[in-house]
């Protein structure tokens, strides 16, 4: 099948709607799915209006969240339910007061320690996030967020696109975030896939990986640097790096659609006005306009004759088996197959049809197999779990054979 989004509003509406709702959610998956509504263009009210009511009902009494209804407060996930929260009444919906305030109770505290003092990246990170949401409520602090910017090399990309974010909220004419921008934008790394940020340090406590990373740059290049040219790299790498219609978890979905919600706000694009197109060999498979959204098409290619013919697509599939099997390209974009037909997993992908593996062969690989044991909806797999089936993956290569 080839899926075709006409533009980035689109893409991010399919994580919307990927992220559906079930009766017993955790904390985290709640808040993702709020941040997620609340970045879309036209987000859907109603889920909205029961996300707030089931995060205000898990308040713990201390003002903070755990994971689950009766764990107990977590400082990072206190502060991720506050952004949320925080970008839900930005978009317009209305929440109890009391309910935040209780919250700010909690986390104030946790951010009052000298900086200097803090041990680790870990901390220094937790600490720019809890600050960056106390400001997007209303509770900006100048004096810390000073105090953490004089040991902002103790910060991760991530903690420093937010320490970004949050004083140029609390004072948008700082001569310190022009300084925290350039740090960040100059430490992108480039690839065939685009442009992205990758922590130097495993920051597990404060859920880290790259898709985060990149989206927190990307959110607070949006918002202070909207002319950046490195912005369509960094799109095009968040938009390569989902997994179907969403990313490896909720919480990267939830980061990932509130990047692309940002610059879709600064750039417009959800007001876009044209119409596309998808032809092969001249014959329109698909034709629609920038607000319609098109359902996935199914191209059949036949060859004849006994010279093959070649064609180029992205390789990448999804199996809905006990084991979640994902096939794609090893850090490459295109895999070449005979118009004949499409290969099956482990067999000949050359003219000659053999269906044999050649270990010797000199060709690079063309076909990797990751299987990932998770549930059926992957957002909401477990994230140790993940973990431990990223350990434990197999990979396996299928190589042209030599009588190819």
């Amino acid at each position: 099948d080839v899926q075709v989004d006409a533009s980035l509003a689109q893409a991010a509406l399919r994580a919307g709607r990927a992220l559906q709702e079930y009766p017993d959610e955790s904390i985290e998956t709640v808040a993702s799915r709020l941040l997620v509504q609340a970045a879309l263009p036209a987000g859907d009210e109603a889920a909205i209006q029961r996300a707030l009511q089931r995060l205000f009902n898990a308040q713990r009494s201390d003002g903070g969240w755990g994971w689950w209804a009766d764990d107990d407060s977590r400082p990072y996930l206190s502060a991720y339910v506050l952004f949320a929260v925080a970008r839900a009444r930005q978009a317009g919906f209305a929440y109890d007061q009391s309910s935040i305030e209780r919250v700010r109770d909690y986390l104030l505290p946790l951010t009052a320690g000298p900086a200097n003092a803090l041990a680790s990246q870990v901390d220094a990170n937790r600490r720019a996030f809890m600050l960056f949401a106390l400001g997007e409520a209303g509770f900006a602090d100048s004096g810390r967020l000073g105090a953490l910017y004089e040991q902002r090399v103790k910060l991760g990309y991530y903690g420093r696109a937010l320490l970004a974010l949050a004083m140029a909220k609390a004072q948008p004419d700082d001569a310190r975030v022009v300084t925290l921008v350039d740090d960040v934008q100059a430490a992108v790394t480039m690839s065939a896939t685009g442009a992205h940020w990758q922590e130097n340090e495993r920051d597990f406590d404060n859920m880290f990986g790259s898709t985060r990373s990149t989206s927190a740059v990307l959110l607070m290049l949006a918002q202070l640097r909207p002319n950046a040219a490195v912005i369509p790299n960094a799109l095009r790498w968040l938009l390569i790096a989902r997994q179907g219609d969403w990313w490896e978890s909720t919480h990267e979905t939830a980061w990932a659609t509130a990047a692309l919600g940002a610059w879709l706000a600064k750039s417009g694009e959800a007001n876009a006005q044209f119409t596309w197109r998808v032809t092969l060999n001249d014959e329109t498979l698909l034709e629609c306009d920038a607000k319609s959204q098109a359902e996935p098409i199914a191209i059949q290619a036949r060859s004849s004759g006994k010279k093959p013919e070649f064609f180029l697509l992205p390789l990448k599939f999804f199996r809905s088996i006990s084991w979640w099997a994902i096939l794609m390209s090893p850090h490459s974009t295109y895999s070449r197959w005979p118009l004949s037909a499409a290969p099956a997993m482990g067999a000949c992908i050359t003219p000659c049809g053999c269906g044999r593996i050649c270990p010797s062969s000199r060709r690079r690989p063309s076909i990797a197999a990751s299987w990932w044991r998770a549930s059926t909806s992957a957002p909401t797999a477990h994230r140790s779990l993940r973990r431990r089936a990223r350990r434990s993956r197999l990979r396996a290569s299928a190589r042209t054979c030599a009588c190819g």
